[in-house]
């Protein structure tokens, strides 16, 4: 089938019961490289172009929609906790009998892409992490260490202890969606929140953006509360961090130098952290892959992937 004008084959992959909704772009031939998206996202909202230019390297590519979102199984019989009670839970020495149940962990979701992997019979693949997916992928590369060939995580963190909270602006905005399931206020809020985060630097940017969207929200409705379930997950995944100098793939860690979601020292602190990272500052970038960056970003791919690393002013080499 075509999907954005890409020729595409879309896959239903079973893991524990639930289904994982996956969409191949590529020859299956060519080396795998999966990609994991961020809170809420899906699929569809993958620019068309990030994937065009993924494909032009020489890739395979594996896009999957995480579970409780796009067309992968929801949670709805696990009820979340407030991010506040799971953030609480996680981190303080609560008894058994106080701590709220998680309707699952981050790494319950590496579970998930580990079996997309098995089920198309992949042994080995590169990952692009972006945001929430990058945290997937670090417990990815955490739980099957031998199948990681790479990381590239973008606009993604560590969540170690102490990093700045998102600009004030942005937790108001996030704090209240709106409850209900109308198609056209969920396309007018994801659109708001996204273009806060994005910070597009023209109309470019902001046409392609409110298109792409639009679109996603679309494809992934109804919601049915999947996101606030992914948000229990993120908050309460507490640990991570403390583990991450046994990821010894090559990482490339790409952040944003004004990013309002997850600021710049998030991206510092997770190379610091990994085994073996590399980090690249993009300048103006924001919270999203936009036209203005995806060239910078796509080319800091290509070189990382094939190893080799330009040693322009924006990169900071952290030792292993």
């Amino acid at each position: 089938m075509m999907a954005n004008a890409l020729q595409s084959q879309d896959i239903v992959v079973t893991n524990s019961g639930a289904q994982i909704a996956v969409r191949r772009y590529g020859d299956p031939s060519a080396p795998a490289l999966l990609l994991l998206h961020g809170l809420a996202l899906t699929i569809e909202d993958w620019p068309p172009s990030f994937i065009a230019g993924l494909i032009a390297q020489g890739r395979q590519i594996i896009a999957i929609d995480n579970r409780d979102i796009g067309k992968s199984s929801r949670w709805t019989h696990r009820p979340a906790p407030r991010p506040l009670i799971a953030w609480i839970s996680a981190r303080l020495p609560l008894p058994r009998w106080l701590k709220p149940q998680m309707p699952y962990a981050v790494a319950d979701m590496a579970a998930d892409a580990l079996a997309v992997m098995d089920a198309l019979q992949i042994e080995r693949f590169d990952i692009i992490g972006v945001s929430m997916g990058g945290m997937i992928a670090q417990h990815v590369a955490l739980a099957a260490p031998n199948r990681v060939a790479s990381l590239s995580l973008i606009m993604t963190s560590s969540n170690a202890p102490r990093l700045p909270l998102p600009d004030v602006a942005v937790r108001k905005l996030m704090a209240r969606p709106p409850r209900t399931s109308d198609l056209s206020s969920l396309v007018a809020f994801a659109q708001e929140v996204r273009g806060v985060i994005a910070l597009p630097r023209d109309q470019v940017d902001r046409a392609e953006l409110s298109a792409r969207v639009a679109r996603a929200t679309a494809y992934g409705h109804p919601p049915e509360s999947g996101a606030r379930r992914q948000v229990a997950a993120i908050v309460s995944d507490a640990r991570r961090w403390r583990r991450l100098r046994e990821v010894m793939a090559p990482a490339l860690v790409i952040h944003g130098d004004c990013d309002p979601l997850l600021p710049l020292q998030h991206g510092r602190n997770l190379a610091q952290r990994l085994g073996n990272a590399r980090l690249k500052i993009v300048a103006h970038m924001g919270h999203e892959l936009l036209p203005s960056n995806q060239s910078t970003v796509l080319a800091a791919i290509k070189a990382h992937l094939s190893g080799r690393h330009s040693e322009d002013r924006d990169d900071d080499r952290m030792a292993s």
